[in-house]
This record gives C-alpha cells, structure tokens and sequence, in this order.
C-alpha cells in the first residue's frame, strides 16, 4: 500500500524505471538470496534450509523461492511482481476517474472474499473470470486511493473511527482463529489471518488511514530518517540474527514469556540489522 501511494502516478519512462526503482530492489534481493542459501548451507539446522551448492539447483532456487528457508523473502517476489507492472497501472491511474478506481477496488475486494469464501463454506464455485482483478495489485492500488482521497469529515474522526474499526477488526480475527481452531480438533487454522482476508484487508485499510490522520507526526526524525534509508537491507538480513538469537541464545517467544521474549527478540533484531546494515 505505501509503495503503491508513493510510486503509482511518479512513473516517467521505461528505463529510468527499470534502472532505478526496479534494479534498488531486484539486484539486494538477489545478493540476499545467494547469502540465505550459504548460510543455510553452512549454519541450516533443517532440511529446507540446505541447498545443493550447483549451478543448476541454486538457479531453481532463487527462481521458486528456497533459499535457506528465508520464507520472508515471499514479500520481495511479489512486490517485484508489483513493480514489474507499475508502469502499466500507473499510465491507467493517472488518466483513471475517480469512479473507475473505486469499481476496480470494489471488484477487488469481491475477488478476494465472496469468490473465496462462497466456495469454502457453500461449496459454489463462481466461474465468472475475474482474476484479473485479484491478488495484491489491489493493496497497491488501494494505497494509491487513499493516500489521495480526501474525506469530507475532519481528519481526526476519521482516524479515530479507522482505529476503532483496526481493534474490532484485530479482536475478530483473534478471537476467529481461536474458535476456528478449537472446531478443527485444535490443528491451526488460518484462513481468517489470509493476507487477502476481509478482517487483514479492514486492518490494512484502517491502519492506513490511522497513521494518516491520527499518527501522522513527526517522531524521532533524525533515527526515523535512518532506519527508513536502512529498512530494505534490514528487512532482507532480518531472519539470521532473528534465527541466531532463537537457536544459539534461546531469546524467542518461550523464553521467559511470550510478552518479553517477543519484543526482546524484535529490539535486539533491528538494532544488530541496523548497526551491520
């Protein structure tokens, strides 16, 4: 959704594109994904985190996403993907009403969850193809809607009622894939925390909205700027000093307790990210 309000509209040309934008992404991901799969290789305690050191085995890898078991990477392929199709979607949005991106979200958001859901629990299969419309080009464009949509009540209302929609929509969640699990003799089901789901598509929406209006101030601006210059690298590397702390110093979410491992673990994760980065 962020990239999608600061990059759709901004696109110029097909080579500044794909030697700027596209390259900042592309080429750390890829130096990222050869490191995962070393260190996987060398320091891997799991089968899935092993790769065969050949040519041929690497190359599936980085193109199936294995390398290492850094799942985390899962994001990168689909914001390239993303980016991959921002020059076409940006020379849409800019001549687009804004009627037409309203009916390209609507259409979305019933790709996403009536198709889905009347399958899963009526069993109807809707055959009508609208899979064009589907997937997360919907955030992306969604960012771009709402970073420059202005309502007509004042911004504050409008966070406050954002931030009391995300909890209700969090509790919904939480306390669905409670029951849900307890109903499916106690194996994790998930479907409910699917990044596609109508309750995460309501807290992406108003957690948007919230730090528009409600949270949209300057905090820290010097150590902000910085870990903004870093976040990329730091979200790429972020998995190894997460796994080292787990497996080597045991600071993860059954040390002590869930409510100080958890923090303890992400603090000390970002500042090793940070500091190396």
């Amino acid at each position: 959704m962020l990239s999608g309000y600061l990059l759709l509209g901004k696109y110029k040309n097909l080579n500044d594109f794909l030697s700027k934008r596209f390259s900042r992404i592309f080429i750390p991901f890829l130096v990222w994904t050869i490191i995962y799969m070393l260190w996987g290789n060398f320091f891997g305690v799991l089968p899935t985190e092993k790769t065969k050191l050949e040519l041929i085995d690497i190359l599936k890898k980085i193109l199936t996403g294995g390398a290492g078991g850094s799942g985390h990477l899962w994001f990168v392929y689909m914001l390239l993907g993303l980016y991959l199709f921002s020059p076409i979607i940006s020379r849409w949005i800019t001549q687009a009403t804004q009627q037409e991106v309203k009916f390209f979200l609507i259409v979305w958001l019933i790709s996403c969850t009536v198709y889905p859901y009347f399958e899963k629990y009526l069993g109807i299969k809707i055959n009508f193809e609208i899979r064009y419309f589907s997937g997360y080009v919907g955030y992306f464009v969604l960012g771009y809607f709402l970073g420059n949509y202005q309502f007509d009540s004042s911004p504050k209302k409008v966070g406050f009622i954002s931030l009391l929609i995300f909890l209700i929509s969090w509790l919904v969640t939480f306390v669905g894939i409670y029951f849900a699990t307890i109903a499916n003799k106690k194996i994790y089901e998930s479907s409910l925390f699917d990044y596609l789901s109508p309750a995460v598509i309501a807290m992406s929406i108003t957690a948007f909205l919230t730090f528009k209006y409600l949270l949209n101030i300057e905090f820290l601006p010097n150590l902000t700027a910085q870990l903004d210059k870093f976040s990329y690298g730091m979200y790429l590397m972020h998995l190894i000093p997460v796994k080292v702390l787990s497996r080597e110093f045991y600071i993860n979410f059954k040390w002590i307790h869930p409510s100080i491992g958890i923090p303890t673990q992400f603090i000390l994760s970002t500042l090793i990210c940070f500091i190396t980065g």
